[in-house]
């Protein structure tokens, strides 16, 4: 990796193709960006986020999460640019919340207050019932998003919300129970605790499209929201199992997952996340194409913004510091050996890798067969018969 900036495949030469990471959709960035970065800084200062999460530097990172908006939606307008700049800023505030023992507590009372939250997004013109600097500044985000939203469109953000906090809830409660936890449990928990369906949804708002809701609970639509979700969220434990590992927090990470599976060797752990990276890229690049052949213009519109979404928080992995910052030794030279590839290819996903919850993602490729579910292990190996 030079400077966190992608590399073609053409500059690939002596870099180790274990640790190639698959990405050939590029990022794209909404040149409003610094414009909002302003507006979100006072809405921090208005809404005391700064208070309610003291351990991170709120108004710092601010900057850098306008950044990421800017990548996750770039054609949206100033105001709705805005509206996804704060609410970027209020799920990276609540995700920091949920995580610190002294501010969540345990996980009962975690569950409890997830459940409250969700009260503006599916109500905006209600009180929150969650009245601290968190429940006040959603409040606020969950009313003007309303103002340029249909009634469809806010039932669907809701929804996904919902399950966002329910799987936040999860996720705390897998925390605190002691237990070791398998990748297939991971990869479950995970395709909602990223949020990245809720940014999906957002984006429709955001960048004015509607999307009809039968054709976007088909099958191969919700396979591609997950894949998204799945990606999104292998990319950010790729970049920031180093900054857990160095600060000590406890965190469901998919690499740390695969190192126990490993005896703690954490290069071939990485290799293996990275394969199954590249490996499910490949079927969201097969199946995005094919679905898009057949879609409506607005579907199409979504399946470009499912890419964005992932190119986005990918370059935003890449830039951001704060994953780099205070590692433990041998860890900022093992991420240095991860490179990314951006060059087009048409790539076999092969059969699905022997995770039972995504294994379905595979079937509703257009040369799918009965046969097709036959999964193979994580090290790509096939089973034998």
């Amino acid at each position: 990796m030079v400077d966190g900036a992608f590399l073609s495949s053409r500059e690939a030469d002596g870099r180790d193709p274990r640790l190639r990471l698959w990405c050939p959709i590029p990022a794209e960035h909404n040149p409003l960006g610094p414009e909002v970065e302003e507006g979100t800084a006072a809405w921090i200062r208005r809404h005391r986020l700064d208070v309610e999460t003291p351990d991170q530097d709120r108004l710092a990172l601010s900057v850098w999460i306008c950044r990421c908006t800017a990548l996750l939606c770039p054609d949206a307008p100033l105001e709705q640019l805005q509206i996804a700049a704060e609410f970027n800023v209020w799920v990276n505030a609540m995700d920091d919340h949920v995580d610190l023992p002294g501010g969540a507590r345990d996980a009962a009372k975690a569950t409890v207050r997830l459940a409250q939250l969700v009260r503006p997004a599916e109500a905006p013109e209600s009180a929150p019932l969650d009245g601290s600097p968190l429940g006040a500044a959603l409040a606020d985000v969950a009313v003007r998003l309303s103002r340029c939203a249909t009634s469809a469109q806010l039932a669907r953000f809701a929804e996904r919300f919902r399950h966002g906090m329910f799987c936040w809830a999860w996720q705390r409660s897998l925390l605190e129970d002691g237990e070791e936890h398998d990748l297939n449990e991971y990869a479950t928990l995970r395709l909602g605790a990223t949020f990245v369906p809720v940014y999906a949804a957002l984006c429709e708002i955001v960048h004015g499209y509607r999307l009809d809701g039968g054709e976007l609970a088909t099958p191969p639509v919700r396979a591609l929201t997950e894949m998204t979700s799945w990606l999104i969220g292998l990319h950010n434990d790729v970049h920031s199992w180093a900054k857990e590992e160095a600060s000590d927090s406890p965190d469901i990470n998919a690499v740390t997952v695969l190192a126990r599976e490993t005896d703690g060797d954490l290069d071939e752990a990485l290799t293996r996340a990275l394969a199954l990276s590249n490996q499910v890229m490949a079927l969201f690049v097969r199946l995005r194409d094919h679905t898009r052949a057949q879609a409506s213009d607005a579907l199409r519109l979504h399946l470009r913004d499912l890419g964005r979404l992932i190119a986005g928080a990918l370059e935003y992995h890449l830039r951001m510091p704060h994953y780099r910052r205070g590692l433990k030794p041998g860890h900022r030279e093992l991420l240095d050996r991860i490179w990314v590839d951006t060059g087009p290819a048409d790539v076999d996903p092969g059969p699905p890798p022997a995770l039972a919850s995504i294994a379905w993602w595979w079937q509703q490729l257009p040369e799918a067969s009965p046969c097709s579910s036959r999964s193979q292990p994580l090290d790509g190996r096939e089973e034998s018969p």
